[in-house]
C-alpha cells in the first residue's frame, strides 16, 4: 500500500471514532439515549430502600387517588390481605432508574400511598404512563440525651423510574379504585 492509500484508511477510521463519540455525547444531553442502568423490581429498589430506612415494616393503609389536573378523587384501604396483594403485585414490575426529567404529566393519573405504621412514613407512588415517581418518606429521628431532647423529622427521597417490564396490566388501577369504592 502506497502512503495516500493508508492517510486515506487512517482519516476514514478518525472520522468513525469521531462520528461515534459524538453522537453518544448528542445523546446523553437530548435525552434520547439513556445510559444503561440495571433493571431491577419495585421490591429491591423501592420496597426494601423503605423497610430498611422506616421505623416500622408493617403498613397500615393505603390511599389511592385518581387525579385530574383541577381536582382529585380519592379511595382509603386498611383490609391487610388487599393491601399485601396490591403490594406483592406492585413487586414483580420490573424498573430501571430514569435520570432524565419527565417531558409532560397526563392530565389524568393515579396516584398510590402506601402508609407506614409511623405518621409521616409513606412510599407515594405516581404512575405517568411507562414511568413511576416515588417519593419515599420515613421518620429521621435524633437524640441529644444531654439535653434530653428527642427530635423527629421526615427524611424525602425522590426517584424516576422507567417501567421496563412486568408492567400492571392495563386497566388494573382503574380496577382497584372501583374495587377500594365498594369497600367504603
Amino acid at each position: 500500500m502506497n502512503r495516500k492509500t493508508l492517510y486515506t484508511i487512517f482519516f476514514i477510521i478518525l472520522l468513525l471514532i469521531v462520528l461515534v463519540l459524538n453522537c453518544s455525547v448528542i445523546d446523553e444531553i437530548t435525552g434520547l439515549k439513556q445510559p444503561a442502568a440495571e433493571v431491577s423490581t419495585f421490591q429491591e429498589l423501592v420496597l426494601d430502600d423503605y423497610l430498611e430506612k422506616s421505623t416500622g415494616d408493617e403498613f397500615r393503609y393505603i390511599n389511592l387517588f385518581l387525579n385530574y389536573v383541577d381536582d382529585y378523587e380519592g379511595r382509603n384501604c386498611n383490609d391487610k390481605e388487599l393491601m399485601r396483594i396490591v403490594i406483592d403485585r406492585l413487586c414483580k414490575i420490573e424498573l430501571m432508574e430514569y435520570k432524565y426529567k419527565l417531558d409532560s404529566i397526563p392530565d389524568e393519573y393515579y396516584s398510590l400511598n402506601i402508609r407506614g405504621e409511623k405518621a409521616g412514613e409513606k412510599i407515594e407512588i405516581n404512575f405517568f404512563g411507562n414511568h413511576l415517581s416515588v417519593f419515599i418518606s420515613v421518620l429521621d429521628i435524633t437524640e441529644d440525651k444531654q439535653r434530653k431532647i428527642i427530635h423527629y423529622d421526615t427524611a424525602i427521597e425522590h426517584k424516576l423510574f422507567k417501567i421496563t417490564g412486568n408492567n400492571l396490566e392495563d386497566g388494573y388501577l382503574d380496577e382497584l379504585f372501583s374495587l377500594l369504592e365498594e369497600q367504603k
